[in-house]
């Protein structure tokens, strides 16, 4: 997800990255990565401290990047333990 005030050239913007989960025992990440994404588009326009972070900041959040762990409950990628193991 790509959050930023798109009128403003992203080029002079400092970008911050935000990742909900790596690994699959991070139960929390997930979820408040999407409450963020959330709270910062419905208070975007009556809340000055989020509307300069849009104007001011180009945010990429990834709520979640290894499903597979998330779903199984293990820590690390599925394709590790294939790598791994054949």
């Amino acid at each position: 997800m790509f959050l930023s005030n798109h009128n403003i050239d992203k080029s002079s913007k400092p970008q911050i990255y935000i990742s909900g989960e790596v690994h699959g025992d991070e139960r929390v990440g997930p979820t408040a990565t999407i409450e963020l994404i959330n709270m910062l588009l419905e208070n975007k326009d009556t809340n000055p401290w989020f509307k300069y972070l849009l104007d001011t900041r180009y945010i990429v959040i990834t709520p979640m990047t290894n499903p597979h762990g998330y779903y199984d409950k293990i820590r690390v990628f599925l394709n590790y333990f294939i790598g791994f193991f054949f």
